[in-house]
């Protein structure tokens, strides 16, 4: 009888890591109900589990929406705009003289009608992305931008206080002591899990996910398959709507659901589903939701204050996602398909020079329409407020090109703000310093994570979002924090250069009066741009952002830096978001820890709207700048239009106007996009 030995191999990181993959949601919220159980005082009651439940409620029905378009590669930034969306739409219903006088039937299409609104808004999206083959941060940035405005012009930016039991029942009611909201989310969850393991629907998502191209080719219908996942987030955004304005007794178009899209992200994120698709864990959804709730609950309750949650939230959220990430293998290199040029060289140099068409018009509009438009203070105002956008623009033009993304360009610079506000008394150098290096602190984490720790720069950006964030409202102690007007710093957002008064015989023969100078602030934007596209067209550097974008697998097999190169790409982003920060604190006077919220958002528009492609490999200094002014320029008109009385365009009305602006131009760069397709033999990453 011989006699067999099994050899035994220690458990290896990768093996770990797998583990932790599959077990680390589990573990990670049995340790903090133990730790809680242990520390904190009161933790088991009823009260307790009734207020995490609740508040980890609407958060859940979004995320379940959030896990399946991830899972097909895609992402939705509209859902907190759809839920302001339906959250107004359901008072305005069962409160008009229809429901007044049908109480029932007014209750019942409360609930129905804003749910079918917003699964038509989802569809719409869907549509946009597969229609026009656009990246689906884009395509739902649309509805993103206009969505809330939608929501506030049906409102007319107005509180609406209703008491109306039957419908707040959603969001108050109970079932055997149960929130019937946390039924319905688990509801929810049971089924959206029944129906990826069990349906040819569910293994759809997956394939497309997984591999688009394959998938095709075996007859999936991809594009059909991703409309429906983005309608289904739509429903569930809708129903998290009407549960917010149930519970608040109120609804506020300007509130309801802010921010909801990044925590959906990261609830799915921390509870193990690939944010590049082919995957989806739901129960790991709700899991993950759960900890950042419990976490957050565990913190306030041991008295650390709520914006020190969010830098641990940050740090959480970018662990998890660097733990999937281990021992995965890595993704095949793109292959560039190319097609045929455009037959008509004029249509085509149109098309590649869009924007600065697009900008030339709308001045020639503006000037022959208005009597002051292309007068200096016009032009100087516009120039000097929008520089700090152009410079936050200039960054992530830098960042796209690679083929990455900065969500924390916003919060950097409120960071930068608030440290170059404190710093401000001891004069305009320690100020600027103080403020360009909170900028690179930010820029040096965010590359660090992405170039080392291998995390997708969509998430290491949001943990360094949300770290920026509460730092800054830690230094700021929750308030804005003034600046220093003894020290001259303020004359680096007020001040102008070269700035003369004109004889007065010399004015009087010439026509021309006093000379207000340029502002600062477009100085310094204009000298960043300069050496933008020097860098850029005539550097080394420029060539390997644009090959790293192009090709990152085949750039470093070629020799280049690319990890070395990303990271500096990071560093500069985060760079010129403190110096937008620092413009920013004084130009108005205080270091404000809450600025910069949709700042990201607005310089991914203006990148986009000058040509720079989201996948990478492609873009342009100048016409980002254009996009800037471009953007910038919409709103100095409505501002004009307002002024002569012709039309009154409310805020909310503007925002609408972007986001149909920001649709338009997309659709005319379509084309572009399509002309060069990512594909690999693990699929195509949308």
């Amino acid at each position: 009888m011989s006699d067999t030995r099994q050899l035994v191999l220690p458990a290896t990181p990768r093996h770990t890591f797998a583990w932790l993959r599959r077990y680390g949601s589990y573990s990670a919220l049995a340790l903090l109900l133990l730790f809680n159980l242990a520390v904190t005082p009161h933790f088991v009651s009823w009260q307790t589990l009734n207020v995490n439940l609740t508040q980890v409620a609407t958060i859940v029905i979004v995320a379940v929406g959030m896990t399946l378009v991830i899972a097909t590669g895609g992402i939705d930034m509209s859902v907190g705009s759809l839920m302001a969306i339906s959250g107004a739409l359901a008072p305005l219903i069962f409160l008009s003289p229809f429901g007044a006088a049908h109480p029932a039937a007014g209750v019942a299409l409360a609930f129905i009608g804003p749910v079918l609104a917003t699964g038509l808004l989802g569809l719409f999206n869907g549509w946009f992305i597969t229609r026009f083959r656009v990246q689906p941060i884009v395509g739902t940035l649309v509805l993103f931008i206009a969505g809330r405005g939608i929501g506030q012009v049906l409102t007319n930016g107005n509180l609406q206080v209703f008491k109306n039991p039957s419908f707040q029942f959603i969001g108050l009611g109970r079932i055997f002591g149960l929130p019937f909201q946390v039924i319905l989310m688990l509801v929810l969850v049971a089924a959206a899990g029944w129906m990826l393991r069990r349906t040819l629907f569910g293994r759809h998502i997956l394939a497309v996910g997984g591999n688009e191209a394959a998938a095709r080719l075996a007859g999936v219908p991809t594009d059909r398959v991703k409309r429906l996942v983005y309608a289904i987030s739509g429903l569930c955004a809708g129903v998290a709507g009407l549960i917010v304005v149930a519970i608040n007794s109120s609804s506020d178009a300007n509130l309801v659901g802010v921010g909801m899209e990044l925590d959906a992200i990261a609830a799915v994120a921390v509870g193990g589903t690939l944010l590049t698709g082919g995957q989806a864990n739901v129960i790991g959804t709700l899991l993950g939701a759960l900890i950042i709730q419990l976490l957050r609950y565990t913190l306030l309750a041991n008295g650390v204050p709520d914006a020190a949650a969010l830098v641990v939230k940050g740090a959480i959220i970018a662990g998890a996602v660097w733990v999937q990430t281990r021992g995965q293998d890595a993704p095949s290199p793109a292959i560039a398909v190319a097609e045929r040029p455009a037959r008509n060289r004029l249509f085509a140099a149109l098309g590649r020079h869009r924007v600065l068409v697009a900008l030339a018009l709308l001045i020639l509009f503006g000037a022959l329409r208005y009597d002051h438009f292309i007068g200096a203070f016009n032009v100087l105002s516009v120039l000097r407020y929008n520089s700090m956008f152009a410079l936050t623009g200039l960054g992530m033009c830098f960042v796209i090109m690679t083929g990455g993304i900065d969500l924390s360009v916003g919060t950097t610079a409120a960071l930068a703000s608030v440290v170059s506000a404190l710093l401000s008394p001891s004069g305009l150098w320690p100020g600027l310093i103080g403020g360009l290096g909170a900028g690179l602190a930010v820029g040096a984490i965010n590359g660090f994570l992405v170039t080392q720790l291998r995390i997708l720069p969509f998430i290491a950006t949001l943990s360094g979002m949300l770290a920026a964030s509460g730092t800054a409202l830690l230094l700021g102690h929750n308030a804005s924090v003034g600046v220093s007007y003894e020290t001259g710093f303020t004359a680096l957002g007020q001040g102008d250069f070269l700035a003369f008064t004109m004889p007065a015989g010399l004015a009087d023969a010439l026509g021309l009066g006093d000379f207000p100078g340029l502002p600062i602030p477009a100085c310094l934007a204009a000298i960043a741009y300069v050496i933008g596209s020097v860098l850029l067209n005539f550097t080394p550097y420029g060539r390997y952002v644009l090959a790293i974008g192009g090709n990152r697998e085949a750039a470093r097999l070629m020799g280049l830096p690319a990890d070395r190169v990303v990271f500096f790409v990071y560093l500069q982003s985060g760079l010129l978001a403190g110096l937008a920060g620092v413009i920013l604190a004084a130009q108005f006077g205080a270091g404000q820890p809450t600025e910069g919220v949709g700042w990201e958002l607005f310089s991914i528009a203006a990148v986009v709207v000058g040509g720079t492609l989201l996948t990478g490999g492609r873009g342009s200094v100048g016409s980002t700048l254009a996009g800037v002014l471009l953007l910038g320029l919409i709103f100095n008109i409505l501002n004009f239009e307002n002024g002569m009385g012709w039309i009154s365009l409310s805020a909310y009305w503007q925002s609408v106007i972007r986001g149909v602006f920001l649709f338009v131009v997309v659709i005319a760069g379509a084309g572009g996009g399509r002309r060069v397709r990512r594909v690999t033999e693990a699929g195509v990453s949308a």
